[in-house]
This record gives C-alpha cells, structure tokens and sequence, in this order.
C-alpha cells in the first residue's frame, strides 16, 4: 500500500507573513532612497547697482527709475537707492535703458555692461550658476545724459552682498 499523504504545512501564520512582507518593504524602500538635496541660496546672482548723489559723493541719492533690458519686454520700475539687475547667462553682455522718470517726463541712458561668463556646476538640486568675470561698464552719450559718472566696484560678479557698480547723479 502506497499511502500518500498530503502535508499542509503553514510556515508561519498569515498576518506574520504579511507584516514580515511589509517591513521587508520598508527597509527596501528606504535603502534604496537618496538623500534630498534642496538649493536654498539664489544661484545666478543680479547686478547690483548704488546711486549716489553727484554732490555729496558719499550719499546716496534715491532716482525714480524704469528700466528695459534689450531683448525682454517687460519694463521694471524702480523707487530706490540700490537696484538688483538680471544679467544675460546666454549672451557676452547685457544691454540696459535707464531712464529717470519726472512726470510724463523720461530721460533715458543706455548703459552696456560686457563679461566673461564661467558656469560652476553647484549640484543636482540647483544645477549650474553663471558668474560674471571682468565686467566692462559702458555707457551710450545722448546728449542729454542724468548719470554723470559711474564706478566698478568688482571685477568679478558672484554673489548679490555688495555692490558691483556705482551710479553718481
């Protein structure tokens, strides 16, 4: 006689398997995670430029300003003694029309501001920063000009704590 016998046998019980089969998920999933990198600092820094007045070189002297950026379409409007500029990453310089504004009144200097880029890759979470090295200040006459002079005050343009160029008006 050949008995055979059927063995059922349970390992382990259902809900010990499935806990076993959840926490063996868990450790997998947080094993296999990387840690978040978060960009907190602003990457590409702005041009800052200070107004002084031409008088009292030491002071500083608060115009009412608009300025275009050749290429962009927006006009940005300005109520202070110290402005923050984007520079072009894609381009060797930017281009700027300052006009000081008077009532309907408007008049306009163009101001051309040329460098070297270097791009630093920073991390995955913020990705590349552009730098500006040896920028080259110029500014178009038009005969009947508000600035009457201007300084650099770096020759490199990496971070947004100082100014980089002085206005005198």
């Amino acid at each position: 006689m050949n008995r055979h016998h059927r063995i059922n046998i349970d390992i382990l019980p259902k809900k010990t398997a499935i806990t076993l089969f959840l926490l063996l998920t868990v450790c997998i999933s947080l094993i296999s995670c990387e840690r978040d990198e978060i960009c907190i600092d602003a990457i590409t820094p702005h041009l800052i430029i200070r107004f002084y007045d031409q008088e009292a070189p030491e002071d500083f002297k608060t115009p009412n300003l608009e300025v275009q950026i050749l290429g962009l379409p927006d006009t940005l409007r300005f109520t202070a003694d110290s402005i923050a500029l984007p520079l072009r990453v894609n381009a060797p310089e930017t281009v700027y029309i300052l006009s000081t504004v008077e009532g309907t009144d408007r008049n306009p200097d163009t101001l051309t501001v040329s460098y070297d880029i270097n791009d630093l890759f920073i991390g995955r979470a913020c990705g590349y920063k552009s730098v500006f090295v040896n920028p080259v200040y110029q500014r178009t006459p038009d005969g009947d000009t508000w600035i009457s002079s201007f300084i650099s005050t770096n020759e490199l343009i990496e971070n947004e704590q100082n100014a980089h160029l002085n206005i005198y008006h």
